[in-house]
């Protein structure tokens, strides 16, 4: 029995193999690019930021982290629907209107209080990464 290089590899492993899967192929300063790509990781990254504050700096490349994955996702998103970009801006500008109110409220009173949040943002991307796989990029087995 001879063995593909897609039998033998884990879809999962295949997700984070390749941080800019989908983007070399388009151009690099493309309109669905930067109106998507930038607005999902200032986002992601500020809500990191507040949430670690100086109690849990080592917790940030988590964020950063899930910041490149979800970008990623949503640029690749953005060349098939084009509704997405605006779905994106239709998140960013209430986080840069409220971005006091949003510090207020994850802002840590302890290092668990970030741990939590950072565990629950975690979790949230694994379930994201499992839908995406699935009814996005339909790997299945």
């Amino acid at each position: 029995m001879i063995l593909t290089r897609r039998d033998t590899d884990n879809r999962y492993i295949a997700y984070f193999r390749n941080p800019l899967f989908g983007i070399s192929a388009s151009s690099a300063y493309g309109l669905p690019n930067s109106l998507t790509h930038f607005p999902v990781v200032l986002m992601i990254s500020y809500i990191g930021i507040i949430v670690c504050g100086q109690s849990a700096k080592p917790l940030l490349p988590v964020y950063f982290i899930i910041a490149l994955y979800v970008a990623r996702d949503m640029v690749v998103m953005a060349y098939k629907n084009p509704s997405v970009p605006a779905a994106v801006w239709a998140l960013f500008i209430p986080v840069i209107i409220y971005k006091k109110e949003i510090s207020a409220f994850l802002a840590p009173g302890s290092q668990r209080f970030s741990i939590y949040v950072t565990a629950a943002f975690l979790g949230m991307f694994v379930f994201y990464m499992v839908c995406y796989i699935y009814y996005f990029l339909k790997w299945r087995d």
